[in-house]
């Protein structure tokens, strides 16, 4: 199995949204006190962000967040996930070219009812996920542990200025060049 420890998922991995107060839509991450989600890491990032992943969760650890290291099982696919990282297990639904940003950009976004945390450098992907966990931690503060939904005002997006990306096909192979 790719579960870290850290958490046991006690929500039933489902998830529902509604309309926010200006029409955006909000998705429940943490309800009840009880997570919605899970996380699916890219493992070829490295460690850096696994550790940074299990600290997030070691911290909210009353919550019962699942950790996975994404693999090509489509079994393991919930419902509701943060997926950080170039996470590819989701039929290419869900797949963002984080090299189209740079190495100083990022992006977090959201799918349906994925969060997309990513970004063209593990610096900017920690950065990132920092930021995510920030917001997740004052929100729970504010409601006394209960609540965390992702809205709209949580998306970030950074192309890096002066970046280009050349393409060329040979004998049907792409090769792509990033600077």
């Amino acid at each position: 199995s790719n579960d870290l420890d850290g958490g046991i998922n006690n929500g039933n991995g489902n998830q529902d949204t509604d309309e926010g107060e200006d029409g955006d839509s909000v998705l429940h991450l943490i309800q009840n006190k009880t997570a919605n989600f899970q996380i699916v890491v890219d493992g070829s990032m490295g460690s850096a962000i696994t550790k940074e992943v299990k600290k997030y969760v070691n911290k909210l650890s009353n919550v019962g967040i699942t950790v996975k290291i994404a693999d090509d099982s489509e079994e393991s696919v919930k419902d509701c996930e943060i997926l950080v990282g170039d996470v590819k297990n989701h039929g290419g639904k869900y797949d963002f070219d984080e090299h189209s940003l740079g190495k100083e950009g990022y992006v977090t976004t959201r799918i349906d009812n994925k969060v997309i945390i990513t970004a063209g450098s593990l610096n900017g992907l920690l950065a990132q996920f920092d930021i995510f966990a920030e917001s997740t931690y004052a929100a729970l503060i504010e409601t006394n542990g209960k609540v965390f939904d992702f809205t709209e005002n949580l998306e970030s997006l950074k192309i890096q200025d002066n970046y280009s990306i050349t393409s060329v096909s040979m004998n049907k192979k792409s090769i792509k060049n990033y600077g």
